[in-house]
């Protein structure tokens, strides 16, 4: 099998065990041209690439297009203050506290699809129950939290017919304009 590794081609899940395997065993440090992209597939590699910003930067990629600085899209220092502020809300104690209340959420996603006898686990309960918490944890009004799931889902999604600058766009323009609304309110 030729590699390519490309997650918007729409077989790659279909050969996705495959295809890590042979990025790993002979292409470690991976160019897909056509895409304009680098990726690494052993584990030191990428802690290396990670601990190096000036080699690395994650500034100035193409996931942060249209994106407020964040944890993702920033170096060191300025990665490492953000980083802070995200540890302190998400501290052992903090979740230990919310656990009822998480296991509560968790109990109503799976009362959704009970009744029907069957669900798709990762579309009826697992891309909720972090953005249900996190949307909680904020005080995203429960209401308005199905809009935040899905402008982060479309800031992570990979869709081949659309540049990842132009879909991230659109998806921060969305959810800030949501965030403003909140905050006006």
């Amino acid at each position: 099998m030729p590699l390519l590794y490309d997650p918007s081609n729409p077989s790659f899940q279909d050969h996705i065990y495959e295809i890590y395997k042979k990025l790993r065993d002979d292409s470690p440090l991976y160019h897909n041209e056509e895409r304009g992209w680098w990726a690494l597939s052993r584990f030191d590699d990428v802690l290396a690439a990670a601990n190096d910003p000036e080699t690395f930067s994650s500034e100035n990629t193409s996931i942060a297009t249209g994106l407020l600085p964040n944890v993702q899209s920033v170096d060191p220092p300025y990665h490492d203050q953000l980083r802070s502020l995200v540890t302190t809300a998400f501290t052992r104690s903090r979740m230990a506290a919310m656990e009822p209340r998480i296991r509560e959420i968790a109990r109503e996603l799976i009362a959704r699809f009970t009744s029907a006898g069957k669900c798709d686990l990762m579309l009826d309960y697992a891309r909720h129950l972090p953005s249900l918490v996190i949307g909680e944890m904020i005080g995203v009004p429960e209401d308005r939290r199905e809009i935040f799931l899905e402008c982060t889902e479309a800031m992570v999604s990979i869709d081949p017919k659309q540049t990842q600058t132009g879909q991230n766009a659109q998806a921060a323009t969305r959810i800030y304009e949501e965030f403003t609304t909140l905050l006006e309110e």
